[in-house]
This record gives structure tokens, C-alpha cells and sequence, in this order.
């Protein structure tokens, strides 16, 4: 639980990090805050634990299936990739939404 609470508002911050910002701007807890309540607090929690349910549940298949030799390597390999690409995929997408309503939001002000 201490890990899903603290990676909640981890990723949003690298996600901020990997779009070109500073690195202690990117951990800044008000701006990641802005961050959240411009995709929405809901929206957003239901969408990580998606992604947090998905990585689970691959790891737990990862260990759970024992192959024989070169072929329990390659299967490892192939749940590794399907990890990571779920996380950057999911987070980008999170973030991309961000990013469009943040300009929706501008635009609207002006």
C-alpha cells in the first residue's frame, strides 16, 4: 500500500521529468498536485491502479509459470517488455491528457 501511495504521485512527476522539466521542479508536490487536478483526481486514481492491476498481475504470471531452460528465460523477457511498455504507455497517455487540458484550459482563459 505505502508503495502504490508513494508511486502515485512518482509518476506523474517523472512523467513531468521525461516532458523536459527540471528535476526539482518536477517533484514539486504543488505543481504535481495542479498536475492531478487538472486530469482529475478520479479520473486519474482509476486509471493508475488500471495500470498498477495490469503490472501486478504479469508479475504474479511472470513467477507463477516455471518453463524449462532458454524457454523460461524468453517468457521473463517477453512479461518484462509487456511491463514496461503498459507503465510508459499508461503514464504517457495519463500525462498526454495533462497536457491537452492544460492548453483547453488556457485557451479558454484567453
Amino acid at each position: 500500500m505505502i508503495t502504490y501511495i508513494v508511486a502515485f504521485f512518482l509518476e506523474i512527476s517523472l512523467a513531468r521529468l521525461a516532458d523536459g522539466g527540471r528535476l526539482l521542479g518536477a517533484f514539486n508536490i504543488l505543481s504535481i498536485k495542479r498536475c492531478i487536478d487538472t486530469i482529475g483526481w478520479r479520473h486519474y486514481t482509476a486509471d493508475y491502479t488500471k495500470i498498477m492491476l495490469s503490472i501486478t498481475i504479469l508479475a504474479y504470471l511472470q513467477y507463477g509459470i516455471d518453463m524449462f531452460g532458454f524457454f523460461n528465460w524468453v517468457f521473463d523477457l517477453i512479461i518484462d517488455l509487456m511491463i514496461f511498455s503498459i507503465e510508459l504507455v499508461g503514464i504517457g497517455m495519463i500525462y498526454q491528457e495533462y497536457k491537452i487540458k492544460k492548453v483547453k484550459r488556457f485557451i479558454e482563459i484567453d
